[in-house]
């Protein structure tokens, strides 16, 4: 893509966002960044009014953002999680319970930290403002909890996990 946009085949932008948060489930103790979906969309349209004016860098490298607005533990999204749920009578504890990455190796992602800082995002004026991943949790519980109820989803609605069977 760099390469394209130097020999001038196109005019290149590239956004690389954080964890894009909504649903989000997992353990560990690692930092990831993340960024609300309506601030990435609020960081999209700059770097797209950046782009259509013209006055945008000509290093390729420079058109690079960053989208990551916060930080989050995974281990204390699974506690928070757990508590609400706790709170709301679907568990029976709430007490989270790690599991090793050899017992379930489709968390292998999230052993690891992931962390960035959207200097060039800020620079062109960004500046989240929504709600934390962890000041939507309660709201995402809600969410999830409507669309299981008598089995209706939204279209193409992420099936919460541990209910794939429900």
């Amino acid at each position: 893509i760099f390469a394209a946009g130097e020999a001038g085949f196109v005019d290149t932008y590239i956004i690389a966002p954080s964890t894009i948060y909504g649903k989000g489930r997992g353990p560990c103790r690692n930092i990831w960044n993340n960024v609300h979906v309506e601030d990435l969309m609020d960081l999209y349209g700059l770097v797209l009014e950046l782009g259509l004016s013209g006055n945008g860098p000509s290093d390729s490298y420079e058109r690079f953002f960053f989208g990551s607005a916060g930080e989050h533990v995974w281990g204390n999204v699974a506690q928070e999680l757990a508590k609400i749920m706790h709170q709301k009578g679907l568990v029976d504890s709430a007490e989270v319970k790690s599991i090793a990455l050899e017992e379930e190796k489709s968390l292998v992602a999230t052993a690891t930290n992931s962390r960035s800082v959207a200097n060039r995002g800020f620079a062109l004026g960004w500046k989240p403002s929504r709600l934390s991943l962890m000041e939507t949790l309660p709201l995402e519980v809600e969410w999830t909890i409507e669309q299981m109820k008598d089995g209706s989803r939204e279209p193409n609605a992420p099936i919460p996990y541990g209910m794939e069977d429900k």
